[in-house]
């Protein structure tokens, strides 16, 4: 079976291509120099000549440390898990490990990750005293969504308030993290399909907005009915 080699933030991206040419995704970790410092240049790298099996590092092992875990079934947080159906991605100890960092794993469950019509300001007279907390949070729920997009809208709305967070605030990111506590197996699932065309769907709304009356928008990018890419963001001005 032919083998796939991929860095790992492309791995939501790639893995629908792998599905649909019946290929293995495999990782091999190479320690290097330049892992350790600041780079500003980019960098373009392709995979090196030689090394096309499983277990052949000699050839990278020649030049660098490496290390050949062998085919993929967790990077970075990400759970790869192989079945008849496909190839699905979740962050199940990722999450869970969220939970008990925060005191949530005993927490009841939330059956959406935000409440409709929820209208959030700031208010100063709630403002935490310390926001690093919550600041930490939010950044954890935005890697969430590599295979939770269900909770990205949530995400990008507590987003908005990282400068100065209030209690209420911190309450409906802890929401999204009691949601995701009822569905911790849920990811993406990618499934072999014999065309590998690509779908896009866009929406905007008005100035919807309550909290500065810009303009939202968003994308999903489907490859082989499997979606590989999606983004949501707010307009400077008016659609």
């Amino acid at each position: 079976m032919a083998q796939l080699s991929i860095p790992s933030a492309s791995l939501a991206h790639t893995t629908p291509t792998a599905v649909h040419h019946s290929r293995s995704l495999f990782q091999i970790d190479i320690k290097n120099a330049f892992l350790y410092g600041d780079l500003k240049e980019k960098i373009y790298m392709e995979q090196l000549p030689g090394y096309v099996a499983q277990g052949e590092t000699h050839k990278l092992a020649n030049h660098f440390q490496t290390k050949d875990p062998g085919q993929l079934k967790y990077f970075l947080g990400i759970e790869v898990a192989r079945s008849k159906e496909g190839t699905t991605l979740t962050q199940r100890k990722y999450i869970t490990d969220i939970l008990q960092e925060y005191g949530l794993l005993g927490a009841k469950l939330a059956d959406t990750p935000m409440e409709v019509g929820l209208d959030l300001h700031n208010d100063q007279s709630l403002e935490l005293k310390d926001n690093t907390m919550y600041r930490r949070l939010v950044d954890k729920l935005v890697y969430a969504i590599v295979t939770r997009p269900d909770i990205s809208f949530a995400v990008s709305i507590v987003s908005q308030f990282m400068e100065h967070p209030n209690k209420i605030h911190l309450e409906v990111a802890q929401r999204i993290l009691r949601y995701l506590k009822g569905a911790l197996g849920k990811g993406l699932l990618s499934k072999p399909n014999n065309l590998l065309n690509i779908e896009a769907f866009s929406n905007a709304d008005y100035a919807d907005s309550k909290l500065d009356r810009k303009s939202i928008t968003g994308y999903y990018v489907f490859l082989g009915g499997n979606l590989v890419s999606r983004k949501k963001m707010l307009l400077l001005g008016p659609v």
